[in-house]
């Protein structure tokens, strides 16, 4: 019986392939894909079963060490890819098209890598931008409608400091806005925020009008946020 049904059932990258390329935009959709196709060589590679039954703690954590031993520094990313295939199996079980019950793949299970980096290392990483380059940058006229997007949400994270999660809140109105603040409450503690507007504050509130109701065509801010939360 499970025979019969691996050989009628299509493999499992195919069904999240098919997932993000109908539930996303053509962008959004053609970055996943390339995550997907990464794990789809992986399976091929170590000859590992390319079905739903097989896609549960053991294969992942399986992909999370390969990854590992190919490139050990990029650790931000095997957790992203762990994280979006994670995500597309758990939004599949739930559409219950499929017999695949994510509760029972123990993917839950699965840690994300530590950076064990030193803080110098982290520290060589990060670059902090001037008040004048994030005006620069909102000032960019010759972009396409995609970069558009990306630019307008960097310089809003970069003014407000919040995290994916409750960024969402301020494309879906749940907010209280006035001349000085923008107040809101904080997803993960509950607690309330109040963010200062201060001489940029027409930047944040011209990006707010631009994209209400989360108005984007090219970002899937919900899926994004969705998948930060869970790492």
């Amino acid at each position: 019986k499970s025979n019969m049904k691996k050989k009628t059932e299509p493999l499992a990258t195919y069904i999240m392939t098919n997932y993000v390329q109908t539930t996303k935009s053509d962008t959004a959709a053609g970055q996943y894909i390339t995550i997907i196709s990464a794990f789809k060589n992986f399976l091929d590679t170590k000859g590992i079963d390319n079905h739903l039954a097989s896609m549960n703690f053991h294969t992942l954590k399986a992909y999370q060490d390969y990854m590992c031993d190919e490139d050990p520094k990029r650790v931000t990313t095997i957790n992203n890819k762990i994280g979006m295939i994670k995500h597309f199996l758990k939004q599949i079980s739930k559409t219950k098209q499929y017999d695949y019950k994510y509760s029972d793949s123990e993917l839950d299970d699965l840690e994300s890598i530590p950076d064990i980096r030193s803080k110098w290392d982290k520290r060589s990483k990060q670059v902090s931008l001037t008040e004048e380059q994030i005006y620069t940058l909102y000032n960019l006229s010759n972009l396409t409608a995609e970069e558009e997007e990306y630019k307008d949400l960097f310089i809003l994270q970069c003014w407000t400091g919040q995290r994916v999660s409750d960024l969402l809140k301020l494309f879906d109105r749940t907010y209280y806005l006035d001349e000085n603040t923008i107040s809101y409450k904080n997803k993960k503690t509950r607690e309330d925020v109040s963010v200062k507007l201060d001489t940029y504050g027409y930047q944040i509130k011209d990006i707010l009008k631009k994209y209400a109701n989360n108005q984007f065509h090219y970002i899937d801010l919900n899926l994004l946020g969705e998948a930060l939360d869970t790492l």
